[in-house]
């Protein structure tokens, strides 16, 4: 995103953070209850990347991760690719 300044949403005008969010700090109250309505009605959950620190995922659908470390999710997935991102998605991602 080479450009200066503070990157902002498009959308709603709050910050764009450049790396991990901790607990929806700087996050906008209707990006999250955008996020719990999401996650509440999917049908496949993918976790890509997370250290497992999130409460609201819906324990009813498949989950997939992929990290190369064991988190917390690793009890709860379907399926655990222990790979980077990259490494899986770099064939399906531009």
């Amino acid at each position: 995103m080479n450009q200066p300044g503070i990157p902002r949403c498009p959308v709603d005008g709050t910050l764009i953070s450049p790396g991990p969010t901790y607990h929806h700090i700087g996050t906008s109250q209707t990006a999250i209850q955008n996020a719990i309505k999401w996650m509440d009605s999917a049908d496949l959950v993918l976790v890509i990347g997370s250290n497992g620190y999130y409460d609201r995922v819906n324990t009813q659908v498949p989950m997939i991760q992929i990290n190369p470390e064991p988190t917390e999710f690793d009890r709860q997935a379907t399926l655990n690719i222990r790979a980077t991102a990259d490494e899986v998605l770099k064939d399906y991602v531009n």
